[in-house]
């Protein structure tokens, strides 16, 4: 069963900063659109197997990477949720706080 993907409003946020960071960083909307491309093809294969991501410490988040990102999410028969993502390079206590929201 494939799942509806739909992202919380703090991960839309994430994403959005993070794909114009590499744009503005690099002066070009390559980077970006091939790094969207890969959080989609991601999430569509999380949308079919939900459980194939990591499972962490918080009841029912699982978390998969792409490239240099953790994406965390949370599903249920209908929907995966994407509750966050962030840089993996960053302060663990950062990433912890992520989640702790």
């Amino acid at each position: 069963m494939v799942r509806e993907i739909i992202w919380s409003p703090e991960a839309l946020e994430l994403l959005e900063g993070i794909l114009t960071y590499w744009e503005e960083r690099n002066g070009s909307k390559k980077y970006s659109l091939n790094l969207n491309k890969y959080f989609q093809d991601v999430l569509r294969q999380v949308s079919k197997y939900p459980e194939s991501g990591r499972v962490t410490k918080y009841r029912d988040v699982y978390y998969r990477i792409v490239k240099d990102y953790f994406i965390y999410y949370a599903y249920n028969e209908e929907v995966i949720e994407v509750l966050s993502l962030c840089d993996m390079r960053r302060d663990p206590d950062y990433i912890k706080s992520l989640l702790d929201r």
